[in-house]
């Protein structure tokens, strides 16, 4: 897959075959069976089973699924029309973008889980976390809306705490809570695995969670 990808589009036509589209409105009722913009968001959700899991446990919450990849999408939207699924959806789309189709102050709970490492220090401009990614989900989350954030790579974890502080540096007025944690047996946690924790979990890898709000 092009690097380019993980770079926002500049509107050029005609957009390249491999560029996931670029979004500007959406009809909800597509996706959801009672109309409605979704609840919760789940970032590069990979084949699936976070959101899919989670929207069977919850019927009365819309989630959508953010993935780059077209194969992942595919296969959720097969799985979505075959269990019948009504308050799942997935986009094949790239954060770069932004979300401009999604209304301020709508979103309960942001999931971030597992992303790309980017471990070489030349391909840390791909990682998604940033300051702007950060503006975009402070105008995205309610009030008492939370970011939900794991990963099995310290160094990530680190990186995501550091962006974090000097983001919050830059925006004294805006209050964050964050909550750090390690176990799902802290008693935060109560959320369905990804493929990647239990993965993570069966070789023994610390998995890393923040949990940030807005205070």
């Amino acid at each position: 897959m092009s690097a380019n990808v993980y770079f926002p589009f500049d509107d050029r036509n005609p957009r390249p075959g491999y560029y996931p589209p670029v979004i500007k409105k959406v009809d909800w009722e597509q996706f959801f069976s009672n109309g409605n913009s979704p609840d919760f968001i789940d970032i590069g959700c990979g084949m699936g089973r976070f959101m899919l899991d989670y929207a069977a446990n919850h019927p009365s919450r819309n989630i959508l699924g953010l993935e780059i990849r077209r194969e992942p999408v595919n296969w959720i939207n097969s799985v979505i029309n075959g269990e019948n699924l009504k308050n799942a959806g997935v986009l094949r789309y790239s954060l770069a973008n932004g979300l401009p189709f999604i209304k301020n102050k709508s979103i309960t709970g942001i999931f971030y889980f597992f992303p790309d490492p980017w471990y070489k220090k030349r391909h840390h401009k791909r990682r998604v976390f940033s300051h702007q990614f950060l503006d975009e989900c402070i105008r995205l989350l309610r009030s008492d809306g939370k970011l939900y954030i794991q990963t099995d790579v310290a160094e990530l974890h680190n990186f995501h705490k550091e962006v974090l502080s000097s983001w919050r540096s830059l925006n004294p007025d805006i209050l964050l809570r964050t909550n750090e944690l390690f176990k799902s047996s802290d008693g935060q946690w109560e959320l369905p695995e990804t493929d990647q924790e239990q993965i993570a979990i069966r070789a023994d890898f610390e998995v890393h969670r923040l949990i940030v709000g807005i205070e």
